[in-house]
């Protein structure tokens, strides 16, 4: 925590004492998403809350800036967590960001009650050529819009419905653009996430990605792909996002070595917008294939215990 508080505090004066820099502006929302669900092996289901208020603000100082985004958030749940759920504890999904940079106010069985940092980088831009950032960031690679299991950084959270606020995470990223629709990313992400010990105890595991990505226009259809070390294994992944007709077409697939297995994770999607009452209706339809994923209910307990799981990177057992 006092690693985490002395560069929020560097970052902070960065963004204050500098006589050239402008005055920065500072922004904010209020975000409410209600949710319901049933009853399951763990989780008793109900409804339940989801708050956010969130201040933001990105001073500059020449080629550099400093992005700082502050949040409180509280959940609320109508039904107290099971007994299954309490001793999990920190096993819950929880990002596995290296740096400290959240606290909770309060946490009891139905309230959940805290405040962050979300974002707290700083950024260089030379030139239009090239971007580097270091610090917590929002980095988002997918190319479909729900289940998104080739983005190896931000899956697809119901609280964090929009990719331009989605959850930052601790890591160095590099961006080239070699033209107006061509461009490669290098991002460096350690993390350290709790998961179960074949004693079944509590074990915190630390892990780094690094991970190189292209992406470009081919025939009017977007394409990427990326390469590399995911959470110290080795992994690959392809997308692609075009159009026939008034519908969007959309896929995305990873193939990534966890524990010796090769394990596939694949999405397609067909969405269509259209207007109603002067408003932007999504209609989206996705399948989902997740080697990561349990193929009875006989296996729930062994995913829950899973790496992915702790990690955070399963949006459906």
């Amino acid at each position: 925590m006092i690693r985490s508080a002395r560069l929020a505090s560097l970052l902070l004066l960065l963004a204050a004492t500098s006589s050239t820099a402008q005055l920065p502006t500072i922004r904010g929302y209020y975000q409410n998403v209600p949710l319901w669900s049933d009853s399951a092996a763990f989780t008793n289901g109900g409804l339940s809350d989801f708050s956010r208020l969130r201040f933001m603000t990105e001073p500059s100082i020449g080629r550099f800036s400093v992005q700082i985004a502050y949040e409180q958030f509280l959940s609320l749940s109508q039904r107290p967590r099971q007994a299954l759920n309490a001793a999990l504890g920190s096993l819950l999904p929880s990002g596995g960001e290296w740096l400290d940079l959240q606290w909770m106010i309060k946490e009891t069985d139905h309230v959940t009650w805290g405040h962050r940092f979300d974002r707290l980088n700083i950024r260089w831009q030379p030139n239009q050529l090239l971007d580097v950032t270091v610090g917590r960031q929002a980095v988002s690679w997918a190319t479909t819009l729900l289940l998104t299991p080739a983005d190896p950084f931000s899956p697809f959270n119901p609280s964090d419905p929009f990719r331009k606020y989605r959850a930052g995470v601790d890591a160095a990223r590099v961006q080239v653009y070699t033209g107006p629709l061509t461009d490669f990313d290098i991002v460096a992400r350690p993390t350290k996430n709790n998961t179960l010990s074949g004693t079944a105890a509590v074990e915190e595991i630390e892990e780094l990605t690094v991970l190189g990505r292209g992406r470009t226009v081919w025939n009017t259809w977007e394409v990427s792909g990326w390469l590399g070390m995911i959470y110290d294994e080795p992994g690959m992944a392809v997308g692609a996002a075009g159009s026939v007709g008034a519908f969007a077409l959309r896929g995305e697939a990873t193939l990534r070595e966890e524990e010796d297995d090769i394990v596939l994770r694949a999405t397609v999607d067909i969405d269509r917008l259209f207007a109603l009452l002067g408003r932007d209706l999504y209609v989206v339809l996705e399948y989902q294939h997740d080697g990561f994923g349990a193929s009875s209910p006989d296996q729930y307990t062994d995913i829950v215990a899973s790496a992915p799981f702790a990690r955070g990177e399963l949006q459906v057992l």
